[in-house]
């Protein structure tokens, strides 16, 4: 039994650590309705660069932005609301620049947006659906935030930022606690059987 309560607590430490580096590797943009903005995005140093995909976590399968280098972009399974405003800032990628600009922002446009750098040790997969065979060991996190008409980033800077602060604040405090529960788990199971086993006087 106290195998198991081990096993999920590595499982548990791994969530935290999970979150925590999510935390520590997201950035921020703020934007207004109407603006174009620049999601930063950079391959790590001698990462050699196949293609560059940009997505959300709510419009997979589809995505953003998907380009191989020194092509065009490629809109087979490009979102329709991302269509025609969506371009990486140099599609040479040199020095590794993989940022994507995005035009005429919209509060819509608010959420999580991934940049996933594909290795070309697997340059054989010409098509998008074998892209499950890429190395995408190289991803960034961003998290853009665009005001709701009428309102500018410094009327409500860090209002969103605060909440997400607050939800990931919660969340690990709640993956703690369950560490610590099963680690008195872990200790009461432990010294039940040590006191099975230890020999009484007679």
């Amino acid at each position: 039994m106290w195998r198991l309560l081990k096993r999920i607590t590595w499982l548990v430490l791994a969530g935290m650590i999970h979150v925590l580096w999510g935390v520590a590797d997201q950035q921020t943009i703020r934007a207004d309705p109407g603006e174009t903005v620049t999601l930063p995005c950079r391959a790590p140093t001698n990462f050699s660069i196949a293609a560059v995909e940009w997505t959300t976590p709510d419009l997979k399968p589809e995505y953003v932005l998907f380009c191989r280098l020194h092509q065009r972009p490629d809109v087979e399974n490009q979102h329709p609301s991302f269509q025609n405003r969506v371009d990486l800032t140099d599609r040479e990628m040199k020095d590794g620049d993989v940022s994507m600009i995005l035009k005429n922002v919209t509060s819509n446009d608010t959420g999580t947006y991934e940049c996933h750098i594909i290795n070309d040790k697997n340059k054989s997969g010409s098509k998008r659906k074998k892209r499950a065979s890429f190395d995408t060991d190289a991803t960034k996190i961003i998290y853009l935030q665009v005001h709701q008409a009428g309102r500018t980033a410094g009327h409500d800077k860090g209002g969103g930022e605060r909440n997400r602060r607050y939800g990931l604040v919660a969340v690990v405090l709640v993956l703690v606690l369950v560490l610590i529960f099963l680690l008195l788990m872990i200790f009461v199971l432990r010294s039940r059987q040590r006191a099975e086993f230890t020999p009484t006087s007679c």
